[in-house]
């Protein structure tokens, strides 16, 4: 499992840093409006993905169950026709709404309508073949060959993002971003295709089979409805921004909620690869040592996910600063801020989240996420047009916490027993302790007449100390773990 979970975080390392290395060449090339634009692509990346309907998770929890491979093969021919109809359908719907898109949405300053839309008639195709590719990683990640997936993560971000740049340089046009997008996706979705059918040892030419699909349909159901629900959630406030502000500010607020959302986004990936483990121990009932893994765990994303929240929190200012360029409002330091601590909130849901994926159980995660789905989008409309982009933030911030209340209550003493407490000391206050003991002092050596470079450097021994301290209390915390699964024979 280290070798997967270094893989997964060696693939969202990159995915962050990679970010921030590109975006601030995006913006001098082509300007913050353009940039926006770019950064619109990731909202509509996020609706199109609800489309997925739970099939991917639904096939990597097959595939983490193992079975046999003739099943798994027509399982994975059957869910390729659904997207293949999905994709292609999408793809239609998406082009003949470009141009109303472009003319009735987003508000563009400089730009065309007519160049808006047909960037959105790149973006919308290119956005469905990533959506096709998640297929392919679900059954990499659930045959827990998470090396080859972070490896074909980093590779496509490299060229799909990176890549580009150059002949960026020498054609600074906002279209070429978008074709060369759609063409490096088509050659992903056929490589990963290639590579994820080639470790299927069939006996039989896999054929869709209609009992196949039955046998997912109720878990995929019910992560259907998660999907929308975490679409409207993670993607509601970015939407009302760019209808109600223009397509600059929409830039602006996307990389104040990209810094914002950095806890969240590497605590991850601890998720996504015990998740199979999680899965064997609650198929097998290995009680014990899924409740020490689960909780090892909670203290591992406690730590990472405050610790940087609240780094984020103290270097909002020069952090921003460094990737604009420039300063940047105190509008925009105080959403990064919020959208920091939101992140923190959201990442305390993960593994709660997983754990009743593990059980196959959706139905908290549908109820709690219907009623935020309806009540936080008319808050953000209500806010922003109150209060501005904050309008937009605060709503997604009271969401997370008031989520992540429900989802412990619910969950943990439902599969776990009396944990809760156990959960809430190990993920929440004893790291957010240690956080804020070692890494409040560093805000007193600030100064007014500090430069960006000058104020995180002055933090950054606050932030090795802190992670010194979160890692001998993690360590204790593995060795207790390990002893379990040898008690229990689980150790794999």
């Amino acid at each position: 499992m280290s070798r997967n979970l270094v893989a997964n975080y060696t693939s969202r390392i990159w995915s962050g840093v990679a970010t921030f290395i590109f975006l601030p060449a995006y913006i001098r090339l082509l300007g913050q409006e353009s940039f926006g634009l770019i950064t619109f692509a990731t909202t509509v990346l996020g609706v199109v993905f609800v489309l997925d309907m739970g099939l991917s998770s639904a096939f990597a929890r097959e595939t983490a169950r193992g079975g046999s491979p003739d099943d798994r093969a027509a399982l994975l021919r059957s869910l390729e026709w659904v997207y293949g109809t999905v994709c292609g359908l999408g793809i239609i719907i998406g082009l003949a709404l470009a141009v109303p898109l472009a003319e009735t949405w987003l508000n563009p300053a400089t730009l065309s309508s007519q160049r808006v839309a047909i960037c959105l008639a790149m973006m919308i195709p290119a956005a469905f073949l990533q959506l096709w590719m998640a297929l392919y990683l679900g059954g990499l990640l659930g045959a827990e060959r998470h090396v080859l997936a972070a490896q074909f993560q980093i590779g496509f971000s490299a060229v799909r993002s990176g890549l580009v740049l150059v002949p960026l340089y020498f054609v600074p046009e906002v279209e070429l971003v978008f074709a060369w997008q759609l063409v490096v996706s088509l050659i992903a979705l056929w490589w990963l295709r290639r590579t994820a059918w080639r470790p299927i040892a069939f006996t039989r030419q896999p054929r869709f089979s209609q009992a196949e699909l039955n046998k997912i349909r109720g878990f995929a159901g019910g992560m259907f409805l998660i999907a929308i629900i975490a679409a409207v959630n993670t993607q509601s406030d970015k939407l009302v921004v760019s209808k109600l502000f223009s397509l600059e500010e929409l830039g602006t607020y996307t990389l104040a909620s990209l810094m914002g959302q950095i806890p969240s986004l590497i605590s991850l990936p601890i998720a996504v690869t015990i998740l199979p483990r999680l899965t064997r121990f609650a198929a097998s009932e290995s009680q014990d040592a899924l409740s020490e893994l689960f909780l090892v765990y909670s203290l591992a994303i406690g730590a990472l996910s405050i610790l940087s929240g609240l780094t984020i929190f103290l270097a909002a200012e020069a952090l921003l600063e460094l990737v604009v360029g420039q300063p940047v409002s105190g509008e925009v330091v105080a959403v990064c801020k919020i959208l920091a601590v939101g992140g923190v909130f959201l990442a305390a849901q993960y593994m709660p989240y997983h754990l009743a994926l593990a059980y196959g159980h959706t139905r908290t995660n549908v109820v709690t996420g219907l009623i935020a789905a309806v009540l936080v989008p008319a808050a953000m409309v209500w806010g922003s047009l109150q209060f501005g982009l904050l309008g937009a933030a605060i709503p997604w911030l009271a969401m997370n916490i008031i989520a992540t209340v429900i989802l412990a209550m619910s969950i943990i003493p439902r599969f776990l027993g009396p944990r809760l407490l156990h959960w809430a000391a190990l993920a929440l206050l004893l790291p957010g302790c240690v956080s804020v003991a070692t890494l409040l002092p560093a805000q007193y050596f600030f100064s007014s007449y500090d430069g960006a470079f000058t104020r995180l450097f002055k933090i950054l021994p606050f932030v090795l100390l802190a992670s010194t301290a979160h890692l001998v209390i993690f360590r204790r915390m593995t060795k207790s773990h390990a002893a379990t699964e040898v008690r229990n024979g689980t150790i794999t």
